[in-house]
């Protein structure tokens, strides 16, 4: 049984151990073209599938059962759905569709409507702060107002994972320009000659530096995860710092 409980602007519906988030208006992101199908703009990088004279409910199951489905669209008098491979939302861009209605999986533990990223595949819900701050003494704090922390790699496998995500998000989401330098803050600092991770364990041999990284200047002791396309050929690649810089940070739900 499906109940439907309104919070706000928000309704959330619940079935079985999974929930859906409702908003009342779509916004959608493009790192490419759009795609006009009916009144709805569609990225087709990340459009899966489309189904046709399906109530809501059954749109939800089909996307639950997707492993690539985040989020879906539903239109009720068409009885459309079409599924889709990103969760992402930011109330000032976008856009809007007239009798379309846009749902979120797994809204129950990622809070996408806070602005954070949930990839199913890999299980992993992450947050770029759109407010900048100053070095881990700021970012530490900042993540724990999210109900969340710095995030951190201890394994090849989640360095992967999560540079397969980025190359998914659309960079002006994100709020850089490709041909620029983009740099976040990430849980990762040099303490007393050290690196250790913000839970306060050792970096490990398993690693994600940049060319000529870290430096061996003691003053620099903080640490991005830096974008730098055009004149290092950075894609999310480990980059130290002083901590006195100004930059997002990265942030996790495990």
């Amino acid at each position: 049984m499906w109940k439907i409980k309104s919070v706000s602007v928000v309704a959330v519906a619940v079935a079985l151990n999974f929930s859906v988030f409702v908003r009342n208006t779509i916004t959608i992101y493009s790192a490419h073209h759009f795609p006009l199908l009916d009144n709805l703009y569609i990225d087709d990088k990340y459009f899966l599938e489309e189904i046709e004279n399906v109530y809501k409910i059954e749109c939800a199951k089909a996307c639950a059962e997707t492993l690539y489905c985040v989020s879906f669209f539903y239109n009720k008098p068409q009885r459309k759905c079409r599924l889709h491979r990103s969760g992402w939302y930011n109330p000032q861009e976008g856009t809007t569709a007239f009798n379309w209605t846009y749902y979120v999986l797994g809204e129950d533990w990622c809070p996408a409507h806070d602005g954070f990223i949930h990839e199913r595949s890999y299980n992993m819900c992450i947050h770029l702060s759109i407010e900048y701050v100053t070095g881990f003494s700021e970012a530490t704090p900042y993540c724990a107002s999210k109900k969340a922390s710095v995030i951190t790699f201890r394994s090849a496998i989640k360095i992967s994972q999560f540079s397969s995500i980025m190359s998914k998000v659309n960079s002006t989401f994100l709020g850089y320009n490709e041909n620029d330098r983009f740099l976040v803050y990430i849980g990762l600092r040099n303490f007393n000659g050290s690196w250790v991770w913000n839970d306060g364990s050792i970096l490990s041999s398993e690693t994600n530096w940049a060319p000529l990284q870290p430096s061996t200047t003691l003053s620099i002791k903080c640490t991005s995860v830096a974008f730098d396309k055009k004149e290092y050929g950075w894609k999310w690649q480990w980059n130290d710092l002083r901590c006195n810089r100004l930059l997002p940070v990265l942030c996790e739900i495990p």
